[in-house]
């Protein structure tokens, strides 16, 4: 029998067996069962689950086309996922590994998705077709710890997200999306293990790659993104920013890394590095006409702190081709405004909480800008920054707190080369266009304190001038620069002072070397100076207005506060000056300064000439509170031309001054100056002027002599045709003239002699004077053909009415009217000590000479003989108030001489002539007697006896005067003689020839005595 030990232990290993089959086949059996439920029943028991639980939470019809499960490997295959037209999935796969039911968490080994379709539309400017969705998450708050969990693996390919905007228009697409992630736990042993993904899309078309390194769930969290974009166009998402331009074109590119790290107990820090790289760029301004174009923006080896604010890039560079930079005009067709060619920002630092930005340099490389002078003097370039530089002028901010501190800025090195700049005024569409080539600028240690800095700036003007300042420049306080100009053309630059002239540059280059400086609103400026070849056009009279060569400035000073300038030296040469008197009668030289409101002029009066109908009105300003200092030294003019001509008048003059040469003396206000000046007028008459000038003071102060000798008078013809009536034929003009103005006073001395001077034709003219011109011209002409004139003038400038011209006008017209209105004043005052030669008076009754009467005919033979064109009238003249008692006791005294020549002839003497005849007081009172005796008067007195009484001798004689009858014959026959005596004396005794002087009828006129008797009076033709 067997041992029942055995057999004990025999039958448990049957029993044992037999559980072991039972339990396997158990195990089996629910394997075949989970199998067949896994693949059978669960798939769609989860998909109707998933429909329905995800239907809830995404407020959308969720439909799922298929679910595979394979319980062996414990994965899951999801096909044709639709949520509404939101979300679509062509396919998700999950595989779980075993070990989670080791490690009690779930462990997914593998999770890959494919054919993603993120389906977005922007409803409105705030909302998407799937805000319902974000406002639900969003809004959820949930503090409890995340499980644990492990999912390696991690794998999305074929992804698509497009955002379909109905606000602005347009489709975002963003294609070909790929996400890689090898894992991702919060499991203990791997928090501190770097996750490494891969993400990599198109947006738009552009590729994008990001890459790095994180550690989600360390303790300190640590991140690191490498973020490669390609040639991604900006203006599709540009709508979405609040730019203060409109892109129209922009391509961006970047490598960039972004770090995150938060130690423990410390702050976070994040930071951004890396290249970034714009091209093509294209955008307008908010004005339409204002566009930027530039080919590349590279920003190379940046790091920016989030955090601190703090940024830092290695190279900034600007890349145009030369043909990107601003322009204005429509949509930036018109004109391109400036190109700025290639930049480059080294060492830029930037604190932003600081305000605070640093460079190291700033380099441009042949940048070129076109600025506009608009008609109303506004600048292009200026309209352009000025309005998009504005901002609103608030001294506080909201809530009253104080605006923040001003940025600073520094630049430790800037250069420029290569630049060119053109300047074109509008305003002047003659004018050439100013260009600025061979631009270089260099300076250092630029800052927003303003602190002057080393700078040099060269160019080229217009190919042939040049431009080399150097020196400090300070913002703030001030600088000085060496300046070094030549051959600059001023041409282009002239509507600044457009304004104020009605004057044109048509040519003119300026040099100067000198020294410039400016602080607190002063600028002194120091050097020599010339300006060459310019040439000024009068516009009001489309004429040449002046002209020159060079015009040398010496020692140049100029400070603005106050107001000083002071010129050592000035030196010109080669010049040419219009003046000119316009149709209207305007002076050119009159209306070069524009004024401030323009009144119309008054008409010029008919009776004066063009030089005075529109009198220069010199006025002294008031003075001001600080007058301007003015020194100028020694000026020098050689080889001037001055042409002056006068359309006003008809037909037109012209005269003109060349080979004027000279000097001036140093001009200062209140001291006059030497001025020593000569030409020639009209090419052979000599001119010279010389004196003392102060034309600084207010009023002026002048002491000047002119000579000129011999200028030919034909021309003078169109003046003396119109204000004399007559041409001029011949004649030859000198002058010695002397002004001098004091204290607004004016003294003048004006010596005119003419010579030969020869009346032509006569003119009609309604402005001729209604005088005999040719006998005023008789009167001052001497036997030799000559005029010598002085006319003294007297005048205050301070009139507004005063001329120069208007005062010789008028002096000149006054002597003619004279030479013709009393002509024999004027020869009294040229021959007979200046009494009157008119005339001469006899005593009453009488014909016979005085002493004075021959001193008077001698003046005026003497006259007469100066004056060989001058004829003579005598006219003898009988007052009968006063010649007809004179006559009477004539003709008494006549009868008495007779009765003793009767006498002396009866005793057989010989006789004298009755005139020789002379009486004593006996033989006169004898005489009388006898005559009154044998008179026939009646009611004679008589004696006792009947005899004629004799009366006294005045009684008698009275009687006897009484009786005797003078006739109008008488007095006619009186005022003849007393002609005939003074024609017989002229010609005898003065030398006239008798063709000359002509006796006239006597006259017989009552109150036409001169005073004690009649007269002799003379007149001329």
């Amino acid at each position: 029998m067997k041992n029942p030990q055995r057999l004990s232990t025999v039958f448990q290993n049957i029993v044992r067996r037999r559980a072991l089959r039972v339990f396997t086949a158990v195990i089996a059996v629910f394997f075949v069962l989970f199998g067949l439920a896994g693949y059978f029943w669960l798939p769609g028991f989860a998909k109707a689950k998933l429909e329905t639980i995800l239907g809830e939470q995404l407020h959308r019809p969720v439909t799922i086309e298929r679910i595979a499960i394979s319980p062996y490997t414990l994965s899951a295959t999801m096909e044709g996922f639709r949520a509404g037209d939101v979300l679509a999935v062509k396919s998700a796969h999950v595989d779980i590994s075993a070990t989670s039911l080791v490690r009690r968490i779930p462990v997914i080994s593998e999770v890959k998705v494919e054919g993603v379709n993120l389906h977005l539309v922007r409803e409105s400017a705030t909302r998407l077709n799937v805000s319902d969705l974000l406002d639900k998450w969003l809004g959820k708050k949930d503090d409890s710890p995340t499980p644990e969990f492990w999912v390696s693996n991690i794998s999305l390919k074929d992804g698509r997200i497009e955002l379909v905007d109905k606000v602005d228009g347009g489709t975002q697409l963003v294609s070909d999306i790929a996400l890689g992630i090898p894992f991702v736990a919060n499991v203990p042993s791997k928090t501190e293990v770097f996750v490494e993904p891969h993400f990599s899309a198109r947006i738009n078309g552009a590729p994008l790659t990001l890459t790095g390194r994180i550690r989600p769930f360390a303790t300190g969290h640590d991140a690191v993104v490498d973020i490669n974009l390609d040639k991604f166009d900006l203006t599709r998402i540009s709508a979405y920013a609040r730019l203060p331009f409109r892109l129209h074109s922009a391509l961006l590119g970047t490598r960039i890394e972004v770090r995150f790290r938060k130690p423990v107990d410390q702050a976070p820090a994040v930071t951004v590095a890396g290249n970034l790289d714009l091209s093509g760029i294209d955008l307008t301004l908010a004005d339409p006409k204002v566009r930027f174009a530039s080919e590349a923006l590279r920003v190379q080896n940046f790091e920016y702190d989030v955090m601190k604010g703090r940024a830092t890039v290695e190279r900034c560079s600007l890349g145009t081709g030369g043909h990107g930079g601003l322009a204005i005009g429509d949509d930036g067709a018109e004109k391109r405004a400036i190109t700025l060619g290639d930049a480059v920002l080294s060492g830029l630092r930037v604190d932003l909480s600081a305000r605070d930005i640093q460079a190291d340099s700033l380099t441009l490389g042949a940048p070129s800008a076109s600025i506009t002078r608009s008609g109303d003097g506004r600048f292009d370039l200026v309209d352009l920054f000025a309005s998009h530089g504005e901002t609103s002028p608030a001294s506080t901010r909201p809530g009253g707190n104080a605006p923040p501190p001003a940025w600073r800025w520094s630049l430790a090195k800037f250069g420029l080369s290569g630049g060119a700049l053109s300047f074109t005024d509008a305003g002047l569409p003659d004018a050439p266009t100013l260009h600025l080539s061979d631009i270089s600028l260099d300076g250092t240690h630029l800052a927003s304190s303003g602190a002057p800095a080393e700078s040099r700036l060269k160019a080229t003007v217009n190919e042939r001038g040049h431009i080399d300042a150097a020196g400090k420049i300070g913002l703030a306080d001030g600088g000085a620069l060496t300046l070094d100009l030549g051959q600059v053309d001023l041409v282009a630059l002239q509507g600044f002072a457009g304004e104020r002239f009605n004057a044109l540059l048509t040519r003119g280059a300026l040099d100067f070397r000198g020294k410039v400086s400016w602080r607190e609103g002063n600028v002194h400026l120091d050097g020599d100076g010339a300006l060459s070849d310019v040439s000024i056009l009068d516009r009001i009279n489309a004429e040449d207005l002046l002209r020159w060569k060079q015009l040398r400035i010496g020692a140049l000073t100029v400070a603005t506060a106050p107001l000083a300038v002071d010129v050592g030296s000035v030196a010109l040469s080669n010049f040419y000056a219009k003046v000119l008197i316009n149709p209207e009668g305007h002076l050119n030289l009159r209306d070069i300064l524009k004024p401030a409101s323009r009144e119309p002029a008054p008409a010029a009066p008919a009776s004066a000439p063009a030089s005075t109908t529109q009198p220069v009105a010199v006025t002294s300003a008031p003075a001001s509170a600080t007058e301007p200092r003015i020194r100028i030294g020694s000026i020098r003019l050689d080889g001037g031309d001055v042409n002056f001509n006068d359309r006003f008048i008809k037909p037109n003059y012209s005269a003109r001054i060349g080979s004027l040469t000279g000097t001036i003396g140093a001009l200062s206000a209140g001291t006059l100056s030497m001025i020593d000046l000569r030409g020639k007028v009209d090419r052979a008459a000599p001119l010279e002027i010389s004196g003392r000038i102060d034309p600084l003071s207010s009023p002026p102060g002048l002491d000047i002599r002119a000579i000129a000798k011999g200028i030919d008078m034909p021309p003078f013809s169109s003046y003396s045709a119109r204000y004399l009536g007559y041409m001029i034929d011949k004649g030859k003009l000198s002058m010695d003239v002397s002004y001098k103005v004091d204290k607004g006073e004016l003294v003048a001395e004006n010596q005119i002699f003419l010579d030969q001077l020869t009346l032509g034709d006569k003119v009609e003219s309604k402005d001729a004077v209604s005088l005999p011109v040719s006998l005023a011209l008789s009167l001052l002409k001497n036997a030799r053909g000559e005029i010598d004139l002085n006319l003294p003038l007297r005048g205050s400038i301070n009139d507004p009415e005063f001329s120069v011209g208007g005062i010789v006008f008028k002096v000149l017209v006054n002597l003619l009217e004279k030479a013709v209105t009393a002509p024999f004043a004027l020869l009294g005052s040229l021959f007979g000590g200046g009494e009157d030669l008119s005339q001469v008076a006899f005593a009453p009754g009488q014909a016979g000479f005085t002493p004075e009467i021959e001193s008077r005919l001698q003046s005026l033979a003497k006259a007469m003989a100066d004056r060989p064109a001058l004829v003579l009238e005598v006219t003898g003249v009988a007052d009968p108030a006063v010649d007809r008692e004179g006559l009477k006791q004539v003709m008494l005294d006549h009868r008495l001489r007779a009765l003793k020549l009767a006498d002396t002839a009866k005793r057989g003497k010989k006789g004298a002539d009755l005139s020789e005849v002379t009486l004593t007081t006996e033989e006169r009172a004898h005489y009388l007697e006898r005559l009154y005796k044998d008179s026939d008067l009646p009611d004679r007195p008589r004696n006792l006896v009947g005899m004629i009484k004799t009366l006294p001798v005045a009684e008698m004689e009275a009687r006897l005067l009484q009786a005797q009858d003078v006739s109008d014959a008488d007095l006619k026959h009186l005022a003849d003689d007393r002609a005939q005596r003074v024609q017989a004396w002229l010609s005898d005794t003065g030398g006239v020839p008798a063709t000359r002087v002509f006796v006239l009828a006597p006259r017989v006129a009552a109150g036409a005595h001169s005073p004690g008797g009649g007269q002799v009076a003379f007149s001329l033709r």
